[in-house]
């Protein structure tokens, strides 16, 4: 009897539980999305320019220019955008370097001999990390030895206009005439060189050691206007001695005028372009602007005649180019009178 109830004793008592491993899940690489780099943004308040801007639609097409405006802002990126407000309205798309150069707001110097001025433009492309690379445009009179010098600086260092003066004109230096010719020129005595000069040019000549002599050419027009060049070329490339010239640079001044008894835009409305049988917009009439519109265009649109803002530029800011239209809404342009 006493074994039976052993045995029924053992049958109520739950064997042990084995011991259970969990598998743990493979570790996941967390990736935290980073955020965006913020573009080079390079503005420009009471905007002037000698030769006109062109500005260009959404796809790239030339259709006005602007010689002044209030308010400019270029921001450099993969895909680069100009915004000009002008004459009362807001027009904005794409950017190029060769329609819009920069300027050097502080002293850099390319490839140790180049020094660009407030009047030099310069070429741009967008770097990374709000930063941008810049280099001279391309001029007959100078060669670089391994291409464009191209070299990356801040947002703050370039301007749309600037007043930083490169020239240099140390006393006892004396004024000679290059060799009709290519002229290599090296940032330091006996170094390689890292650009040719080409033609007669006028320089200056500060130094001379044993052959060779060192140079400075203030830059008068062309693509590298208002830079110094300076560096160290062969002695023998020196002709005889000569006076340069210098040259004027006027700037065109606009007037104002003002008309009394002014509604304009009761709003910011949409403004297009019609060019090429094609309609793009291309920004806002702001409010304040007045408008006059004429014959139907395309897409439900009126042409207008942009008559601007109360106080305005006479001449006018905006000149569209042949074969170009602004064009709004019905509804808009009779909110605009």
């Amino acid at each position: 009897m006493r074994a039976f109830w052993l045995l029924a004793l053992a049958s109520c008592v739950s064997a042990p539980t084995p011991a259970v491993t969990l598998a743990r899940p493979p570790a996941r690489a967390v990736t935290l999305p980073l955020p965006a780099a913020r573009p080079c943004v390079v503005e420009a308040e009471r905007f002037t320019r000698q030769s006109p801007l062109r500005l260009l639609t959404r796809s790239g097409e030339a259709f006005a220019e602007v010689r002044f405006a209030d308010h400019v802002a270029l921001a450099i990126e993969m895909k680069s955008t100009l915004e000009v407000t002008t004459r009362g309205v807001r027009l904005v798309g794409p950017a190029r370097p060769d329609l819009l150069p920069l300027r050097a707001r502080t002293a850099h110097v390319f490839r140790g001999i180049l020094a660009p001025g407030g009047d030099t433009p310069l070429a741009w492309a967008a770097a990374g990390g709000g930063a941008i690379a810049i280099a001279p445009e391309p001029d007959a009179r100078i060669a670089w030895a391994d291409g464009p010098p191209f070299e990356t600086v801040a947002c703050d260092d370039v301007a749309m206009e600037s007043s930083l003066d490169a020239s240099d004109d140390p006393s006892g230096a004396d004024r000679v005439a290059l060799r009709a010719g290519d002229t290599p020129i090296a940032a330091t005595p006996g170094a390689a060189p890292v650009a040719v000069l080409r033609g007669a040019l006028d320089v200056l000549v500060t130094e001379r050691r044993g052959a060779d002599a060192h140079i400075v050419w203030n830059v008068s027009g062309g693509a590298l206007d208002g830079a110094r060049v300076f560096g160290w070329i062969d002695a023998a490339a020196i002709a005889s001695p000569h006076v340069g010239s210098m040259l004027a640079h006027g700037r065109t001044v606009a007037g104002m005028e003002a008309t009394s008894d002014w509604t304009g835009c009761d709003a910011d409305h949409p403004l297009f372009v019609e060019i090429g049988g094609r309609v793009e917009r291309v920004g806002e009439v702001l409010a304040g602007t007045r408008v006059r519109s004429a014959r139907p265009a395309e897409r439900g649109l009126v042409r207008i005649d942009l008559i601007g803002p109360e106080m305005r530029a006479d001449p006018p800011e905006v000149a569209l180019l042949p074969g170009a239209s602004f064009a709004m809404s019905a509804a808009d342009a009779e909110r605009c009178r």
